[in-house]
């Protein structure tokens, strides 16, 4: 069994009449203690005061005077002077009924409002003055940022300036900073600002040419070095794509450079090198989708294409950031004439050689050598030869062996750069 239960409080260890008797010995034992005695204040005597400076510049001495007052000649006091930075102590000795301390300039050189107060148990006194900023000094260094705004107009940059004087104090407020920015194309825009708050800053819009924006500043005759950023295109305006060369065939082989028109924003300023862009190629047929990436370079882009060995469409578009392109149609046409003959050659007790050609391209010319030539050879929808070569100097040759082939008519298709000749023939043994 548990013999105190710590959670009990005073109501449950005294039952309610101990509880009632002990509540009024408490409050007789109040009343004949009365209420205790207020301690009497001591008034004390209030010096004069004054500072020889309301307004004193950092870094120079202060003249603190005391008096005049009914005070013994030899009579030394406490003298604390309070500041942004601090306190600190000084002694002073009355003499004919005042007292005077010069403060050295060591001791003020930090700005802001400062209070001088006498300390003693019998005697009160207090003045005070404003210790203001000596002059700027050099550099007056601007802040300028971001690096980078878009030149059109809106876009806006920050260029600040934090100046201060010798003991690094800053200026004092309304303090006028005079303001030079120069933008690409030699516009060039003045103005002034005020120190507030420790800081002066205003905004810099920007032109509409891109390029280097130089700002300075000066306080008061102080100079310092530039502050820039950077003015850069806006998005592109729409644009359009090229081909080249303009006659396109399928041969397989052939390089087709694809490009942009120059990108250039609503100002006219060209879009910076390796800004990305995306060519998306789509199959118009099979609907199959290619994309390929490039960078600008001066304003341009482009991507290399290898021709196909088959006549194809493709519809081209690019994206530029969001800004897409018109769609472009390439349609490359077929590499060989349509008509190019398929002959037998030999036929032997073993095998056909069959002859292709001569294959000419769309200038009569030889189509180029390592073109594939495939022959496909069927008898009753059942095909029964399926073979390729490569063309050299215009002619490409197959030899199928006879126990490969069914006796009867049979048809030969031969295929080259998307065309399609065929030749009936019989195999009678």
């Amino acid at each position: 069994m548990r013999i105190l239960n710590l959670r009990m409080t005073i109501y449950e260890l005294l039952p309610l009449r101990r509880w009632l008797w002990l509540v009024m010995i408490l409050a007789a034992q109040t009343a004949c203690m009365g209420t205790p005695p207020v301690a009497e204040e001591v008034q004390k005597i209030t010096i004069p005061m004054a500072v020889d400076q309301t307004q004193a510049v950092a870094g120079q001495p202060l003249r603190v005077e005391l008096g005049p007052a009914e005070i013994a000649d030899g009579t030394e006091f406490t003298l604390m002077m309070t500041h942004t930075f601090g306190v600190r102590f000084y002694d002073v000795s009355f003499h004919n009924s005042s007292a005077t301390i010069l403060i050295p300039g060591r001791d003020t050189i930090r700005s802001g409002y400062t209070t001088f107060t006498l300390v003693d148990n019998d005697y009160t006194g207090e003045a005070d003055t404003i210790i203001i900023a000596d002059a700027p000094i050099e550099p007056i260094v601007p802040l300028v940022g971001p690096d980078t705004i878009v030149a059109n107009g809106q876009e806006w940059a920050i260029a600040a300036v934090l100046p201060y004087d010798q003991f690094l104090n800053p200026v004092n407020p309304g303090t006028e900073v005079s303001v030079r920015v120069r933008h690409p194309a030699d516009v060039s825009r003045e103005s002034t600002m005020q120190v507030e708050n420790l800081v002066a800053w205003q905004r810099v819009y920007s032109a509409t040419k891109v390029g280097r924006t130089t700002v300075t500043m000066n306080v008061e005759n102080r100079y310092g070095p530039e502050g820039q950023f950077w003015q850069i295109p806006d998005w592109p305006q729409p644009f359009t794509l090229q081909v080249h060369p303009e006659l396109l065939v399928a041969d397989g082989r052939q390089l087709v450079t694809l490009s942009t028109s120059e990108l250039r924003d609503q100002y006219d300023n060209v879009i910076p090198d390796g800004t990305a862009v995306q060519f998306n190629v789509v199959d118009t047929a099979t609907r199959e989708e290619r994309r390929l990436s490039a960078f600008t370079v001066n304003g341009w882009a482009e991507v290399i294409l290898q021709s196909p060995s088959a006549p194809q469409t493709l519809a081209v578009t690019a994206t530029v950031y969001s800004v897409q392109s018109e769609p472009m149609l390439v349609a490359f046409a077929p590499q060989v004439q349509q008509n190019y003959p398929i002959e037998i050659q030999y036929a032997t007790d073993d095998a056909f050689g069959f002859s292709v050609g001569p294959i000419l391209g769309e200038m009569q010319q030889f189509v180029p050598d390592g073109s594939l030539a495939t022959l496909l050879i069927t008898q009753d929808g059942e095909i029964f030869t399926d073979m390729q070569a490569q063309v050299a100097e215009g002619y490409a040759h197959f030899e199928v062996r006879r126990d490969t082939l069914g006796i009867g008519r049979h048809q030969a298709q031969v295929a080259v750069g998307g065309v399609t000749q065929e030749l009936v023939f019989d195999v009678t043994h």
